[in-house]
């Protein structure tokens, strides 16, 4: 993710992640926004230079960032919780610049695939064995994505993919822009 992020990225960007946890990824100290509902972690990644700045907000359709700020929106292992996707992809485009880059980063979640294998059985063992009611409810993960599930995603509120590519078998990594067809 740091290199993602990273190889996108020039000096005087001004760049959000929305739903950012402790921002672990910027080991750079990229000047970032995070968006998160954690105040404590929010604080700690500011502490320790993973944030610039913060905002702790319980939902990421109502950031409270600014219009057309933001040259880089990141959403790292997020949308596959979120119930109101087109709300919160609507806040994205209205905070991102026109020419702004949307990154996102999903379990590649398909049938029988290495991640449906390996989430499903830890959520088994941790949530059936172990008793933990989080794993029970699969983390909450409410959405499954593959690529073309993320790219037809994207399109329905109004962006386009510009690329997709699988990391470890696991994740999809993506970058996409607003205000075009493709």
């Amino acid at each position: 993710l740091t290199r993602f992020v990273t190889g996108y990225s020039r000096k005087g960007m001004k760049i959000a992640d929305l739903g950012c946890g402790n921002c672990w990824w910027n080991t750079g100290h990229l000047p970032v926004t995070g968006v998160d509902i954690n105040e404590k972690m929010l604080k700690w990644a500011k502490k320790n230079k993973r944030l610039k700045d913060f905002k702790v907000c319980a939902d990421l359709a109502k950031t409270g960032l600014k219009t057309k700020s933001l040259d880089i929106v990141l959403m790292s292992e997020v949308l596959e919780h979120i119930f109101n996707h087109k709300e919160v992809f609507s806040e994205v485009r209205r905070i991102l610049r026109d020419d702004g880059l949307f990154m996102i980063t999903v379990p590649y979640d398909f049938f029988m695939g290495p991640f449906f294998i390996l989430f499903n059985l830890n959520c088994l063992y941790m949530g059936y064995v172990r008793g933990s009611v989080y794993h029970k409810y699969r983390c909450g993960h409410i959405h499954h994505f593959t690529k073309a599930r993320l790219k037809r995603t994207l399109a329905e509120n109004g962006f386009a993919l510009d690329e997709v590519f699988v990391v470890n078998g696991l994740l999809l990594y993506a970058t996409a822009r607003k205000g075009r067809t493709s």
